[in-house]
């Protein structure tokens, strides 16, 4: 038996255990580097919670909006969105990608079918999205909500 603490037995059987749960000892983490976590190549630190936002796949920005106005229902890192008219909006991130090489989604919330989401014009800190009628010719439609998000390096 190895009794109630590492302490006891051989130096070997010590440095295996803790305790009494004959669980390995543990060792202290290193928290991960920025570069690490963007680089995702040491598996072996811990990512804090303020440098998840580096990782390639996680969600730099995030918006939920009102079609047809300014009113923000949720986002993360959206200071403001702008109505430009019927069906066409522009999204202002807080903190700016580091160029124009991100990835941008847009969505819409519509009751009905034979709309399509359009992103626009793109820079470090903004993507216009738009909304169009399917039938005809492409209208400019507000749906009842717009969804957008955003992914790259900041």
């Amino acid at each position: 038996a190895y009794g109630q603490s590492a302490a006891t037995g051989t130096d070997a059987v010590a440095a295996r255990l803790d305790h009494d749960h004959g669980m390995a000892a543990s060792t202290a983490l290193a928290q991960a580097s920025q570069a690490e976590v963007e680089g995702e190549t040491d598996v072996d630190k811990y990512v804090p919670p303020d440098m998840l936002k580096y990782s390639p796949g996680v969600a730099k920005t995030w918006c939920k909006w009102a079609g047809g106005s300014t009113t923000i229902e949720a986002s993360f890192n959206v200071t403001s969105v702008s109505d430009d008219g019927t069906g066409d909006s522009t999204v202002t991130v807080g903190d700016d990608f580091s160029g124009t090489e991100w990835v941008a989604y847009g969505g819409f919330d519509e009751a009905s079918g034979g709309q399509i989401v359009l992103l626009g014009a793109q820079a470090a800190g903004t993507q216009r999205v738009l909304c169009k009628n399917l039938a005809g010719t492409l209208s400019a439609r507000d749906p009842a909500s717009f969804y957008f998000s955003g992914f790259g390096d900041q």
